[in-house]
């Protein structure tokens, strides 16, 4: 059997790669386009460039020459052979300081790894640049790993635009709810047999009800907080609710009656109303939403019962949760995370009641000229019809798909909305064997916090927080104290990188800090 290769051929003018009976170089002169083309470039600041298949390296001494401080080049094959030849390359060519990482894969997952590890706060967008013929031998895979890096870097910056508007009010809420943690409980990983059903409000759970109801005495039922009323409204009553926001506006969800026996999985940032005012037990955890010293201090504490992943959506969350808490299959329905225009939620969602209670002649239907404000992304549904969703609710059926492909004991119920990477169940038919007769209970057991070591936790950052606004600025102590409280300044745009030496920067912190010593000393007295 002839070999494919790679062969090195010389033509004069350098060496040209033939790979599987086709030229990845011209064969006159391999070397000049490539380099011409890197020296053409004009790479914007904070740029990852990604050069797939980067062979024997043709123009990338140029790109580095040319390149801005704050980029970075990644060089991506999925080759073994051809990884081999310029992996040699590297280490001959390219300095060992250079900005520019080789890296050796055949997936998507593997580039994103990479830019994590990169940091993708350092870009600001990428850039695929392809200077020979190895592109096009995987083009497809190129361009999931092309995709893969814009959506790391867009994630992120999402997160971050996130956490400079919502980071004061989480942390507020978290320090309100502490003192809640002794009067709650906590349910063990893979405590539960039963299957779960887990319910989004979006519009397919309307159609699952049928199912839900044909199964209801072997399945618990988990429900996201919007989604509350809508099974109310079914005369369904969940065994569980899960809650994220922070904000005050989805208490309107908890609203109408349901059982006492009810578990209700709060965000230690969610709304304190909820859990103060939920008739039954409350499950806290906490969403890994940023690193900060607070979080290590909360954990050496043992004040943080359980961390999942920051997953964005409460429906997101809700799936997780339920997956990590049974043992057996995770049924969905109302993740739907595309909508019609002027119908975000299934109906008995409060703001579909709000929406119809406020139509009026002028003004018939006020969600949809909301909705049609938005930037749509058109994509299809599960039947293959279009349908419109955003950047932000796709980005949650991403997360979905991540936690879908991990477990592989999810199905997917829902006959509406985006595709998802669960197992696909026929929502009209009782499939026996997937549900397992056992005890529909949720097993809780309460958590062993007290409420002075609470106390003693929130009274030792307060003498934190007094301490940094008494402290002289110019102090050598100053920026380790910045540091050690670094969620009073998370939120500023500049974070991580602040200027201590700017009286303005010094001021801000001043008067952030001092918002905090106003909450702290508030959750304490009452």
């Amino acid at each position: 059997m002839k070999e494919e290769g790679p062969f090195l051929e010389d033509t004069g003018k350098g060496l040209t790669i033939s790979f599987h009976g086709r030229h990845l170089y011209s064969n006159r002169n391999p070397g000049e386009k490539p380099r011409r083309l890197a020296e053409s470039l004009r790479i914007l600041p904070r740029t990852l460039v990604l050069v797939p298949s980067p062979l024997l390296l043709y123009g990338i001494p140029e790109l580095l020459a040319g390149l801005p401080e704050d980029c970075h080049v990644l060089c991506i094959e999925t080759e073994e052979p051809l990884m081999a030849l310029s992996l040699k390359e590297v280490q001959a060519v390219i300095p060992p300081d250079s900005p520019l990482t080789l890296l050796r894969c055949g997936g998507a997952d593997a580039v994103t790894r990479a830019v994590e590890e990169l940091d993708p706060g350092r870009f600001r967008r990428v850039y695929l640049l392809t200077l020979n013929g190895g592109y096009n031998l995987h083009a497809a895979v190129y361009n999931a790993m092309h995709q893969a890096a814009e959506q790391a870097v867009q994630r992120y910056w999402q997160n971050r635009m996130t956490l400079v508007h919502m980071a004061p009010l989480w942390f507020k809420n978290l320090f309100r709810n502490l003192p809640l943690l002794p009067g709650s409980c906590r349910v063990p990983s893979g405590a539960m047999q039963a299957p779960v059903f887990f319910a989004g409000a979006g519009e397919s759970i309307e159609g699952s009800a049928g199912f839900i109801r044909e199964n209801r005495e072997r399945l618990s039922l988990f429900c996201a907080d919007t989604a509350l009323p809508v099974l109310l409204a079914l005369g369904l009553e969940p065994d569980a609710v899960v809650v994220l926001e922070a904000q005050v506006h989805n208490a309107a969800d908890f609203i109408g009656g349901f059982r006492k026996s009810c578990l209700l999985f709060a965000d230690l940032t969610s709304h304190p109303a909820i859990p103060r005012k939920f008739p039954g037990k409350t499950c806290f955890f906490s969403s890994d939403f940023a690193e900060t010293a607070l979080f290590a201090r909360l954990k050496e504490s043992n004040l943080i019962p359980w961390t999942i992943p920051s997953l964005g959506s409460v429906g997101v969350a809700g799936v997780y949760i339920a997956e990590k808490l049974t043992a057996g299959a995770v049924y969905i329905s109302g993740l739907d995370f595309c909508y019609q225009r002027g119908k975000p939620h299934a109906r008995g969602a409060p703001s579909h009641t709000l929406a119809l209670a406020g139509n009026r002649r002028l003004e018939p239907s006020p969600l949809y000229a909301r909705a049609a404000a938005r930037t749509l992304i058109s994509r299809k549904n599960k039947a293959g019809m279009g349908v419109y969703t955003d950047l932000v609710l796709n980005s949650y059926v991403e997360n979905l798909n991540a936690v879908c492909r991990q477990s592989g004991r999810i199905f997917d119920v829902g006959t509406g909305g985006l595709p998802t990477s669960a197992r696909v169940h026929d929502a009209s038919g009782r499939v026996k064997e997937n549900l397992a007769d056992a005890n529909i209970s949720i097993p809780s057991v309460p958590v062993e916090t007290t409420a002075p070591e609470v106390r003693l936790f929130l009274e030792d950052e307060l003498g934190l927080i007094e301490k940094l606004l008494d402290l002289d600025h110019r102090s050598p102590e100053f920026p380790g104290l910045v540091r050690q409280l670094d969620y009073v300044c998370i939120h500023f745009p500049e974070f991580p990188r602040l200027d201590l030496k700017d009286t303005g920067m010094i001021k801000r912190i001043h008067q952030s800090a001092s918002y905090y010593r106003a909450v702290l000393s508030k959750v304490l007295a009452s």
